[in-house]
């Protein structure tokens, strides 16, 4: 039977050729087969045929021979056309099939040719051969430079070759431009080694100059109070406030400072040299800390690299506002601001209470526990005299009215205290299930400021026993005096759970927040989509916070690349994560852990080897990112625990769900 095969074979395969190659169909150009010494042995088809038709047959009757001999024995043979298709030859015959049926069937033309170690020479003899090492892939390098200054890229790179030895190569980059390196972030190099090429990476990281820095805000005119954010720096309507600054290091001279404010209504701005200045609106509010910031006022510094501008307000009653300085430069990634300054106008013989938000925006604050004053907020209500008033400010009696507002955990509550948290009107509390409301009376001290506390502790769910990591404690809060006077507007406070990581910040690179716009033909069409070359390797970082926005160090993070909660699979089968050098393939028991640092920062490496076949929408790689509590242990080899590890959400994510993600490209 295995005769009358080979000969079948011989026939329909090798001699035809000719025919094949005159009909234009895909010829053989090379074949590879096993020896009776397991030695594989590389022969040109091609040259064979040719010889033979100038009278030369030696190869062509050794090949006949070896080919024969090869298949009847079920040892391995693998066919290559000239259009660089390669058929094993065992797979055609177990299906039945010959050389044209072979060429279409993707089950049996898709293997990998062995290493020759003999190869056939013209005359039928088997000579040892030399495999050429070929360069297989370079690893992707990484570069800091300043802002500013052109990186060092090296001449040479590590390389894996075709032989699994690594060797350093030289190396060809592409153009840089100036405007890469002119601030901080991040871009890639690409560059290629060898011939043929194979494509290189440098991963270039641009730092800001440490040197620029600006002072912290002084803030002058005011009535009483510093211009902190707990004690706001207070003042008549109509009555300028003056807020100044320097800036360091490079640059920072006669140039244009920007003053980020969170309003510019009721308004007016003026330079230290009396010129008035003229908001610009953001497309898009700037969020800071908890404040958000509207607009800007473009403020020139001097030649020392100070910087000051006075703010007055025509507001009929009390009036808020935030101000932070911002210089035009970038520093790690970030710009380079001051710390907030907070200022409260109010009408003469009125009460200001500071600070104070509106119900859409509350002042975010990060529950306590017993023994503790996390959420501790100081609440000051000031009485602006009237004008050419004499009455005595200090001794007045303020009362203090705090209510729950909107929605409440039915668990959570809220109580007034002293600065050292301590409860005043104990037994009292805004909250217990309900709408309720308390009240606490302070007196005035000689600058006719009325100082007290508010406080809530991170309560714990009346069903399951444990503390409430979900619970909101929102209330309002309103002050007046005693004895008759115009009360103010009202505060609005809001307590989360704190050192609870909820989600990410900061991601980097950002634009794996946006939806890869993959069309119905597999196509990238979305240019903000985040892509990387197959084989190079991307650092994905963030910082872990909580509800609140509070970094959260010495948090354990695990990254997956599939939803562990939901059970939802990832497409790409050969991602990787890579740590101490060594990469691992992701799976439900291999994925990085990682501990937040003290700023609760962390970082990972991923990278992925996308094969030719492998279609587009199949290379996108989802990753998301889990919090492991304390309580749970996570080891080598255990898959992550669905119902005891959260899910973290990625601020500005636009993937309408807990991930974010990466198309691997085809080098």
């Amino acid at each position: 039977m295995y005769i009358r095969k080979g000969y079948k074979i011989l026939c329909g395969v090798i001699v035809p050729t000719l025919i094949f190659a005159q009909a234009a169909m895909a010829a053989p150009s090379s074949i590879y087969y096993q020896d009776a010494s397991n030695n594989m042995i590389l022969a040109n088809y091609q040259t064979a045929m040719l010889n033979k038709v100038q009278n030369n047959p030696d190869m062509y009757n050794a090949l006949s021979t070896a080919f024969l001999n090869a298949e009847t024995n079920g040892r391995p043979i693998f066919i290559t056309d000239d259009t660089g298709k390669v058929i094993n030859w065992a797979g055609a015959l177990n299906a039945s099939e010959d050389y044209t049926a072979a060429l279409s069937d993707p089950n049996v033309n898709q293997a990998t040719i062995p290493v020759a170690t003999e190869q056939m020479n013209a005359d039928g003899t088997v000579t040892s051969v030399t495999p050429a090492v070929t360069i297989q892939s370079v690893s992707a390098i990484n570069v800091t430079t300043v802002a500013g200054t052109a990186p060092v890229l090296p001449a040479t790179v590590s390389a894996t070759m075709s032989d699994k030895t690594t060797s350093m190569v030289a190396v060809a980059w592409g153009t840089l431009t100036a405007s890469q390196y002119a601030t901080a972030g991040t871009f890639v190099v690409t560059g290629s080694v060898g011939n043929p090429a194979v494509p290189a990476i440098a991963i270039v990281t641009v730092n800001g100059d440490g040197t620029r820095t600006i002072s912290a805000l002084a803030v002058t005119g005011q009535l009483v109070g510093t211009g902190a954010l707990n004690t706001p720096a207070v003042a008549t309507v109509n009555t300028g406030v003056t807020v100044s600054g320097s800036v360091y290091g490079a640059g920072a001279a006669n140039t244009i400072i920007n003053y980020l404010v969170s309003t510019s209504s009721n308004i007016t701005a003026k330079d230290s040299n009396g010129n008035t200045l003229v908001a610009t609106y953001f497309d898009s509010p700037i969020i800071v800390g908890n404040d958000v910031f509207e607009a800007s006022y473009a403020v020139p510094s001097d030649a020392s690299g100070n910087v000051k501008a006075i703010f007055t307000s025509t507001a009929s009653s009390q009036q808020s506002f935030k101000v932070v300085v911002e210089a035009p430069f970038i520093n790690n990634g970030q710009p380079i601001r001051s710390n907030e300054a907070s200022i409260e106008w109010g009408a003469p013989g009125t009460i200001i209470l500071s600070p104070i938000s509106n119900t859409n925006i509350p002042h975010n604050l990060s529950f306590s526990t017993p023994g503790q004053m996390k959420g501790l907020m100081p609440v000051e209500a000031t009485i602006v005299p009237a004008t050419g008033s004499s009455t005595v400010l200090s001794g007045q009696a303020i009362s203090f009215t705090m209510a729950t507002q909107g929605y409440c955990s039915p668990d959570a509550n809220a109580y007034f205290t002293d600065s050292t948290g301590v409860t005043v009107a104990s037994s009292v509390y805004a909250g217990n299930g309900g709408s309720s409301t308390i009240t606490c009376v302070v007196n005035t001290d000689a600058n006719g400021q009325a100082l007290v506390y508010i406080n809530a502790n991170l309560p714990t769910n009346n069903l399951t026993g444990l503390a409430d990591l979900g619970a909101i404690m929102s209330v309002g809060v309103q002050a007046q005096l005693v004895n008759g006077g115009e009360s103010t507007n009202v505060g609005y406070y809001q307590w989360k759970a704190a050192a609870q990581p909820t989600q990410i910040g900061n991601v980097s690179p950002a634009a794996m927040l946006n939806p890869t716009g993959i069309n119905s033909v597999n196509s990238i069409v979305a240019i903000n989509a985040e892509t990387a070359v197959s084989g190079s390797q991307i650092t994905i970082s963030g910082t872990v916070e909580d509800s609140v926005g509070n970094p959260v160090s010495g948090a354990t993070i695990a990254i997956q690349d599939y939803d562990v909660i939901n059970g939802i699979s990832n497409n790409v089968q050969n991602d990787a994560y890579v740590a101490n050098g060594t990469t691992t393939l992701f799976s439900a028991v291999n994925y990085p852990v990682v501990t937040t640092d003290s700023k609760g920062n962390f970082s990972v490496v991923v990278t992925a080897n996308v094969p030719i076949t492998q279609s587009v929408v199949d290379s996108v790689t989802r990753y998301y990112a889990y919090y492991i509590p304390p309580t749970i242990v996570v080891t080598s080899g255990l898959s992550l625990p669905p119902t005891a590890v959260t899910s973290l959400a990625f601020m500005g994510d636009n993937n309408f769900g807990n991930f974010i993600n990466l198309v691997w490209e085809q080098a």
